[in-house]
C-alpha cells in the first residue's frame, strides 16, 4: 500500500514538471542575469587546467529563479578538482516582446526537508538583496531594519545625507538670507542664516529643507548639542522627545523621535537609524527612516518617512568656530504639512537656527517691545498686507514668531507651538489674499 501511494506521488510530481515544462516552452523566450549576489574566489586556475561550471537553481520566485553556481578547476592528469570560485545568481525570466515571465510554480510532493531548507535559505539572501536595492535606491519608504545589514544602512545613511548636500540634481531654492544683526519679525538676528527649498527631491516628490550658518564653538560642542536628545529638545522648537532605542556602536544607534505639529493637533514621529561619521575635517550626523520592531506606530503620532537628513559639520578657522549645514528629505504623503505655502515655514527654520547658534553665543537678543525705526532692514519676505499682533493691537509680525528663542523651555514649548501654528494660518491668509487682490 505504501509502494502505491509513493508511486502515484512520484507520477503525479512528474505530471507537474511536464505540465511546467510544457508552459514555460511555449512563452519563455530567454533568460537575463539581473544580479549576481556573494561571488567568491577562492583559489586561482592555471593555464591548462579544465573549468567546470556547476549551476543548480535554489529558489523559484515570481519573475526569476536563483541559480547556485560553482566553479571548479582540475589539472589534466589530476583525478580530483579544486573548488575556485562559488557565488549566486538572480536569473530573470522574459518573455518574446521582453517584458516578465510569470513563472509557474512547481508542486513537488517529493521535496525533502533538505530542499526546503535550501529554499528558505535563498528566500533570506532575496530579502538582503531587496533591502540593499531600497538603500541604494532613494526610494522614500522606510528600510526595513536588519541586523546583518547595519554597516550597509549606516553607510549609505551617511553617503544619502553628502549626496543631498553636494548633488547639482536637487534645485534649491533660496527662502531666506538673513545677515547678523537683520530684523526678522521684530528680533535682531543673533547671526547669519540662509534657508532653501526643493520641491521634488530626487524626483520622487520630496519636500526638503536645508539651512547653513556658522556656530561660535568648536565641532565637539556642537555635535554634542545636536546628538544629545534632551539638550536638542531644549532648542529645537519642533522635537517634543527623543530617546535611543539601541545603541549599536559608538556610531550607530535606533532612535525615536516625536516632533510637534505643524497644520494639525496630531504630532508626528519617527523611528530612525542615525549614524555618525568624522569624514576628513567633515563630521556627519545623519538619520534615516527605517522600520523597527522595537518602535511600533503610535495611534496619536503620524509615522512620518524621511530620506538620509541630519547635520553636517565643519570647523572653520582656528576651529573655534563651526559651519553648520542641516538637511531634512520628507516624505509629504506620511505627514500633514502647509504645502500650499511652504516658505511660510522659513520662519520656523531660521528660529532653530537662530536657537542653535544662541546655545554658544555670550548673550542673546532681547525681542523688541516696540517696531523698529523705518531706516532699519525690513523684516524678511513678510506678505505686503500685515498680520496684527494680537498682544499689542499694532500691525507687524506675529509674537509667536519673535518669542521662538533658544531658551524655550518644554513647558512652554506646545503653547509657542500652538501660537505658531495660528501665526502661519495667519501669514497664509494673508498671502492669499494679498495674492487674489
Amino acid at each position: 500500500m505504501v509502494n502505491r501511494s509513493n508511486q502515484a506521488i512520484g507520477l503525479n510530481a512528474e505530471r507537474s514538471r511536464e505540465e511546467v515544462r510544457s508552459k514555460t516552452k511555449q512563452v519563455f523566450a530567454r533568460a537575463s542575469v539581473s544580479c549576481v549576489d556573494a561571488l567568491v574566489f577562492e583559489g586561482p586556475s592555471r593555464t591548462g587546467d579544465r573549468i567546470i561550471l556547476t549551476a543548480k537553481v535554489t529558489a523559484c520566485f515570481k519573475h526569476s529563479l536563483e541559480v547556485e553556481l560553482q566553479v571548479e578547476a582540475r589539472e589534466v592528469s589530476a583525478s580530483s578538482a579544486r573548488r575556485i570560485n562559488t557565488g549566486f545568481l538572480t536569473v530573470t525570466a522574459l518573455d518574446t516582446q521582453g517584458n516578465y515571465f510569470m513563472l509557474p510554480t512547481l508542486q513537488d510532493a517529493s521535496t525533502s526537508s533538505e530542499d526546503q531548507a535550501v529554499q528558505l535559505e535563498a528566500k533570506a539572501r532575496r530579502t538582503v538583496r531587496e533591502a540593499l536595492q531600497r538603500m541604494f535606491a532613494y526610494k522614500s519608504e522606510p528600510v526595513v531594519y536588519h541586523e546583518e545589514l547595519a554597516e550597509q544602512l549606516s553607510i549609505t545613511n551617511v553617503y544619502g545625507l553628502l549626496r543631498a548636500a553636494h548633488s547639482h540634481t536637487i534645485q534649491w531654492e533660496q527662502l531666506m538670507e538673513v545677515h547678523q544683526g537683520q530684523v526678522v519679525a521684530w528680533c535682531q538676528s543673533p547671526c547669519a542664516v540662509n534657508i532653501y527649498c526643493s520641491s521634488n527631491t530626487w524626483g520622487l516628490g520630496l519636500i526638503s529643507f536645508k539651512y547653513t550658518l556658522v556656530c561660535s564653538a568648536p565641532t565637539a560642542r556642537v555635535s554634542e548639542a545636536i546628538m544629545d536628545l534632551d539638550c536638542r529638545a531644549g532648542w529645537d522648537l519642533m522635537l517634543r522627545e527623543g530617546r535611543v532605542v539601541e545603541q549599536m556602536d559608538s556610531e550607530n544607534s535606533v532612535v525615536h523621535e516625536v516632533f510637534e505639529a505643524l497644520t494639525s493637533d496630531t504630532p508626528h514621529d519617527y523611528a530612525l537609524l542615525r549614524s555618525v561619521r568624522r569624514i576628513d575635517q567633515y563630521t556627519v550626523i545623519a538619520t534615516r527612516s527605517i522600520t523597527h520592531h522595537k518602535i511600533p506606530e503610535r495611534r496619536e503620532c503620524e509615522r512620518g518617512t524621511v530620506l538620509p537628513s541630519g547635520f553636517i559639520l565643519s570647523p572653520q578657522g582656528d576651529g573655534q568656530s563651526t559651519e553648520v549645514t542641516y538637511i531634512v528629505q520628507i516624505d509629504p504623503a506620511t505627514i500633514s504639512i502647509p504645502l500650499e505655502n511652504i516658505g511660510s515655514l522659513k520662519l520656523l527654520l531660521y528660529r532653530n537656527a537662530a536657537a542653535l547658534y544662541e546655545q554658544f553665543a555670550p548673550s542673546a537678543p532681547v525681542p523688541s517691545s516696540t517696531p523698529q525705526p523705518q531706516q532699519q532692514q525690513p523684516q524678511q519676505d513678510l506678505p505686503q498686507q500685515q498680520v496684527v499682533n494680537p498682544q499689542t493691537g499694532r500691525e507687524g509680525g506675529s509674537p509667536a514668531i519673535a518669542d521662538l528663542g533658544s531658551s524655550t523651555s518644554k513647558s512652554n514649548k506646545s503653547s509657542l507651538m500652538k501660537q505658531f501654528k495660528s501665526s502661519l494660518l495667519e501669514l497664509m491668509t494673508s498671502s492669499s489674499t494679498h495674492h487674489g487682490s
